[in-house]
């Protein structure tokens, strides 16, 4: 006989004994409301209950909160609830916590659907607080994983919810999903300005979110006035949440090309110099500043730029501009030869990315070069800086991060019906041997029982809680199915997810190496342009010097005096190559405000020339 079936046994000569044991449960409170969360989904969550939630589904989900019950005994337990005669507040409920057992199990796009499922519900239909909670669960999981996007449906509602939530503290779990909703929108080839109007609504005396979100949809319309105002003053509060932290990199550089597309190019690198040095946007910015710095005149500074992306880390980067940008700052210093090197890195530094991207313009399969150039396969032949435009792209790494995830979730099952089935297995044990220990006592204390005594209470109280236990085993047995029905449709739907989350990596690839490949084409055209200015202007630069002998040894002089003047005011670390073929490290703390201390032969022209005058001038008199 197994031991499933004799428990089965056992529990039916308990039958009879029960009854007194169940009368001592006692009755559910009179309904209200099923509750409010704060931190739903993270390890700080918490609840208030309400009345409309019964004592024995809110300490369940207390413990389930605690560790006390495994992913699976959650999901029973919802399960058991939600099969139940009950209130809208319970069903609801009851959809959360299954939701909730399966984002604790680690099978995330089970529980992100669940989630946004309650969240989309006709809010007269479920219970506000519960659906904040789940709304709350979904931006959650996709603040984490951007591949498990919100549903545009979602912003229809959020005005409601707005207006629905039981108190205010719980307001911001509509803004949060507002904002991550509204970047969704605005990430689109085209977005739909009805959709950013009810968001603005929905988001209206936020603070940071509002500024936030309109900031960045004013910039997207070419309102650089208004991009700058919102986002100057969202990156300027000294209490922006911990969830719009990972927002403010992007704050800073949409708000220096804003100030760039106006034409304020030292408003624009002060933004630009805000980037974080640990950001993403790190090359993206300093490159952008190159040019601010180099069309605002300030031509050491975007030497020194353009020097920072071409040394330490940034160098395996794909950064081709930079040393365009250096090449015309140096022209303008009529450093000629150092302008021609300059050009001359570009050429050599970037042709095998050339020839690559040209080559390979019809590849499908970028996916799988981007996967083992990371694994370090040598064989990959990708140029390092295509291949590290690919991976460092923001899309890239939010759409691996959902391949990513689904294997993790297939490990996952995999733990997770093994430790349930190990569970099964255990609470049968320990049940059936409670049930035979306590059988036994019952009946012993039954035969002593003289007239008019009674069972003592401390067995009757075991007997209530043994019952209760049994009640949670065949819960458990019940849900067992279902969890496997489960899992077995996340198996079925996971191919399918991955091979749309791997197209469009592909696609993404596919625009970002058509897009490299018409920079590099852009910059050489350039680069050729400038070649031709330099050579002129070195050609009259030399015959000016021939006409000038004692010129270069008076030019050293100014150039001695310069430094003398400007150690006065700094610190001197030092001389640094120029030349963009060394490995040299730049400090972090130096990034995107090192200034190259390069002589203007063009001004030193003019300052000997008037040096001359006056030797000539003291001489006549």
């Amino acid at each position: 006989m197994s031991r499933g079936t004799s428990l089965l046994i056992a529990l039916t000569l308990l039958a009879s004994i029960g009854t007194v044991a169940r009368a001592a449960l006692g009755a559910a409170d009179a309904p209200l409301r099923a509750g409010v969360a704060w931190g739903a989904c993270t390890p700080a969550e918490r609840w208030e209950f309400g009345r409309e939630l019964r004592a024995e589904w809110s300490e369940a989900y207390g413990s389930f909160l605690k560790g006390g019950l495994s992913p699976l005994r959650g999901f029973a337990e919802a399960l058991a609830l939600r099969g139940l005669p009950g209130t809208p507040a319970e069903k609801a409920f009851s959809e959360f916590w299954i939701a909730r057992a399966l984002q604790q199990g680690g099978l995330l796009h089970l529980a992100h659907g669940g989630f946004m499922a309650l969240a989309l519900k006709n809010p007269a239909e479920t219970d506000p607080g519960v659906q904040l909670a789940a709304l709350d669960c979904a931006a959650t999981l996709t603040h984490r994983y951007p591949s498990l996007e919100l549903d545009p449906r979602l912003i229809d509602r959020l005005p409601f919810l707005a207006k629905r939530a039981p108190l205010a503290s719980v307001v911001p779990v509509v803004h949060r999903a507002a904002v991550l909703l509204a970047v969704q929108e605005l990430s689109r080839t085209e977005p739909q300005q009805i959709r950013l109007q009810v968001l603005s609504q929905a988001l209206e005396g936020a603070g940071p979110h509002e500024d936030l979100i309109l900031g960045l949809a004013a910039a997207r319309a070419r309102r650089h006035v208004d991009a700058i105002e919102r986002l100057s003053r969202f990156t300027s509060g000294k209490t922006t949440p911990q969830f719009l932290g990972k927002f403010r990199d992007l704050a800073h550089l949409t708000r220096g090309r804003a100030h760039y597309a106006m034409g304020s190019y030292a408003s624009a690198a002060r933004a630009y110099q805000q980037v974080s040095k640990s950001s993403n946007d790190l090359k993206s910015a300093l490159n952008e500043l190159s040019w601010a710095q180099l069309q605002g005149d300030d031509l050491g500074g975007s030497i020194g730029t353009a020097i920072n992306l071409q040394t330490g880390f940034l160098r395996r980067t794909f950064a081709p501009e930079a040393p365009m940008v250096m090449a015309m700052a140096l022209n303008e210093l009529c450093q000629f030869p150092e302008s021609i090197r300059s050009i001359n890195t570009y050429r050599s530094r970037y042709l095998s990315s050339y020839q690559w991207l040209r080559a390979h313009r019809k590849e499908t399969d970028y996916h799988s070069l981007a996967i083992r150039f990371m694994k370090r396969d040598a064989s990959v032949g990708v140029p390092e800086p295509v291949a590290s435009e690919w991976i460092r792209s923001p899309l890239f790494i939010a759409r691996q991060d959902g391949v990513n995830l689904l294997y993790k979730e297939k490990q996952a099952q995999e733990a997770l019906t093994q430790a349930a089935a190990t569970e099964q297995s255990r609470m049968a044990s320990e049940l059936l041997n409670r049930t035979k220990d306590l059988k036994a006592r019952y009946l012993k204390a039954r035969i002593r029982l003289k007239p008019g005594q009674e069972i003592p209470g401390s067995l009757n109280l075991e007997l209530a809680a043994l019952l209760r236990e049994v009640t949670h085993y065949r819960r458990l047995k019940r849900a067992a199915p279902v969890w496997k029905d489960v899992l077995a449709a996340q198996n079925r739907r996971a191919p399918d997810l991955r091979g749309r989350l791997v197209a469009q990596i592909d696609a993404d690839l596919e625009r970002m190496s058509r897009r490299m490949l018409r920079t590099l084409e852009d910059v050489a055209e350039t680069t050729e342009l400038i070649e031709v200015e330099i050579f002129n202007g070195a050609s009259q630069d030399l015959i000016w010097q021939n006409a000038h002998p004692d010129y270069q040894a008076v030019a050293k002089e100014i150039q001695k005096r310069a430094t003398r003047a400007a150690a006065d005011r700094s610190l001197n670390w030092g001389t640094v190559q120029t030349g963009l073929d060394s490995e040299g490290e730049v400090w972090e703390d130096e990034l995107g405000s090192f200034n190259a201390n390069m002589l203007d032969n063009c001004s030193s022209k003019e300052k000997y020339l008037a040096l001359r005058r006056a030797q000539l001038s003291a001489l006549e008199n």
